[in-house]
């Protein structure tokens, strides 16, 4: 998996100044994110919904696009990547059949 921080560096992020906030927040599109992420643009979607996700719309290239917060996106991503280490780590479970018929021998004689 490509280090999410220097991808974000090459995408087109806008910047959005909040008024009364002098913090500048990084948006980037739905687009982008499902780039990075490496997921298709209907999954990302998803992901914003269950996290309930702040999202903009805002006018591109005569486009209008719906952007998400760069820092939630670097979160999702975080935390995936320790999802995924913690799996595997995690030894094979000796309750899946599919694995034991594979080490011993079938037993056919109930058909007959």
């Amino acid at each position: 998996m490509p280090d999410i921080k220097s991808d974000l560096s090459q995408k087109d992020a806008i910047v959005i100044n909040d008024i009364g906030s002098p913090k500048e927040t990084l948006w980037i599109t739905i687009k982008d994110a499902s780039d990075l992420l490496g997921c298709s643009e209907r999954h990302m979607w998803r992901i914003v919904r269950q996290n309930a996700w702040e999202t903009k719309k805002h006018l591109n290239i005569s486009r209008k696009k719906t952007f998400i917060l760069r820092s939630d996106v670097e979160k999702f991503y975080k935390e995936e990547k320790e999802r995924q280490k913690l799996t595997h780590l995690q030894p094979p479970s000796s309750d899946n059949p599919a694995t034991s018929d594979k080490n011993g021998k079938n037993d056919m004689s109930d058909l007959l």
